[in-house]
């Protein structure tokens, strides 16, 4: 008996969310506002491009922002030293791989490491993919 009215409640519960949702009555993020150490950043209008920066593939080969340009582009800076960095590479690449569109760039910014290297290095850290 006890777990048919629970079942129940939570039936209840799912409508009313439902009902309060649909008709624009509640939202996620009601009552929310950027945290306070975002509060110097303010949007530029009109927006400022982005820098002409260049970085390099595995491969040598050379790109700017602009090459992906119309893209969403990730750009993350990282380096085999850098542990926070490394323990965020097998996210990156699974998101690389589960939303299509989008540009993840995972630059190596250690300049002495050899791309060999480096691709050991990813693979070993299941990052092969970035």
């Amino acid at each position: 008996m006890t777990q048919k009215i629970l079942i129940g409640l939570a039936v209840l519960c799912a409508v009313a969310l439902g009902v309060l949702y649909g008709n624009d009555l509640l939202h996620v993020h009601q009552g929310l506002g950027p945290p306070a150490s975002l509060a110097a950043l303010a949007p530029q209008n009109p927006a400022k491009s982005a820098p002409a920066v260049a970085f390099y593939d595995l491969t040598g080969g050379r790109h700017t922002l602009a090459d992906f340009k119309g893209r969403y582009v990730l750009l993350n800076l990282w380096a085999t030293w850098c542990a926070p960095c490394v323990s965020e590479l097998p996210a990156l690449a699974r998101l690389k791989e589960r939303v299509p569109g989008l540009a993840v760039l995972a630059v190596d910014v250690w300049k002495s490491d050899k791309p060999a290297q480096v691709q050991s290095f990813l693979k070993t850290h299941d990052a092969a993919a970035l």
